[in-house]
C-alpha cells in the first residue's frame, strides 16, 4: 500500500494503522522529520508530488494507493497549489494507469463547495461554484476531474471528500485558532450562532480504509461526523478544557471583511 502524504495529518495517521495492522506500507512524504518512527524505516520516500518520476515509480507493484497528499496551507500563489494539487495528482493517476493498480483512493475536500454564503445539506451531487473561494478549493476541484477522467480510461479509483478533520495529531485546524486565542487574536465574527459540520480523524481514517474495497469506480462520499455544532461554541469549551481565558471580541461580517 503506497500513501502519499503521509507525514501529514490524515496520511500520518492512516500509514500508522495500516503498518499496525501488518500491511506492507510505503510512505511518501516531505518532511520526514515530522515523524521520526517513518524517516528511520526503509518504507519512508522523501519525495514531492511533482517530482513525476519519482511518482511513477512508487506506484509500481502497489495493491492500493492513498493519494492523501496535497498543499493545504492557508497560503501560497496558485502556480504552487496547481503544482502539488493538480499536477501532483496527474502524477499519481499517471502512475497507477501505467502500473495497473487495483484500486487509488483519493482524498479530496469539501472546501470546493463555499462560495462565500451558508449552505446546508450539500450533497456529493450538488454543483460546484462558478468561482471558488481560493486556490486550494481550486487545485483540489480540478484534482478530482482528473481522478475522474482517469476512471473513464479504465482506473479503478475512488474520491473521499473530507471535511474539518480534527482529532490527535490535528496540525493546522484547531490549532491555529487555538495560538490565536493564547496571543489574544481570535475574533468572533457575527452573533456567534454559525453552524459548522467537523470530521474526527477516526471516522475519515474509517472510511479510507473501507474505500479500499467498496464503492464502484469513480464514486464519491463526503464523511462529516454528521452532527453540525455552533462553531464558536465549540471554541469556547475547547478553550475552556485548554485554561485559556482570553475573552474574546466580537466584529460584524462587514468589519471583519
Amino acid at each position: 500500500i503506497l500513501v502519499t502524504g503521509g507525514t501529514g495529518f490524515v496520511g500520518s495517521s492512516l500509514a500508522t494503522l495500516l503498518m499496525a495492522a501488518g500491511h506492507k506500507v510505503t510512505v511518501c512524504g516531505r518532511n520526514r522529520y515530522r515523524y521520526p518512527a517513518f524517516s528511520l524505516s526503509d518504507s519512508f520516500v522523501e519525495a514531492d508530488l511533482t517530482d513525476r518520476q519519482t511518482i511513477l515509480n512508487l506506484c509500481r507493484d502497489q495493491d492500493i494507493v492513498y493519494h492523501a497528499g496535497a498543499r493545504s496551507s492557508p497560503w501560497g500563489t496558485r502556480s504552487e497549489f496547481a503544482a502539488a494539487n493538480v499536477q501532483g495528482t496527474q502524477n499519481i493517476v499517471d502512475g497507477c494507469l501505467q502500473s495497473a493498480v487495483p484500486r487509488l483512493v483519493h482524498v479530496s475536500s469539501t472546501a470546493i463547495f463555499f462560495d462565500f454564503q451558508d449552505k446546508l445539506k450539500i450533497t456529493d451531487a450538488s454543483p460546484l461554484p462558478e468561482n471558488f473561494c481560493c486556490d486550494y478549493a481550486g487545485s483540489k476541484a480540478q484534482a478530482e476531474q482528473i481522478v475522474q477522467a482517469a476512471v473513464a480510461r479504465g482506473l479503478n479509483a475512488v474520491t473521499i471528500r473530507a471535511r474539518a478533520v480534527f482529532g490527535p495529531g490535528d496540525n493546522s485546524l484547531l490549532p491555529r485558532l487555538i495560538a490565536a486565542a493564547r496571543a489574544s487574536r481570535l475574533r468572533q465574527i457575527g452573533d456567534g450562532q454559525n453552524v459548522i459540520d467537523m470530521t474526527y480523524i477516526d471516522n475519515l481514517i474509517a472510511a479510507l480504509i473501507l474505500a479500499a474495497r467498496r464503492g464502484t469506480a469513480g464514486s464519491v462520499c463526503t464523511i462529516t461526523n454528521d452532527e453540525p455544532v455552533v462553531l464558536w461554541q465549540l471554541l469556547h469549551d475547547v478553550l475552556n478544557q485548554l485554561g485559556v481565558r482570553t475573552p474574546l471580541k466580537k466584529f460584524s461580517k462587514t468589519v471583519a471583511m
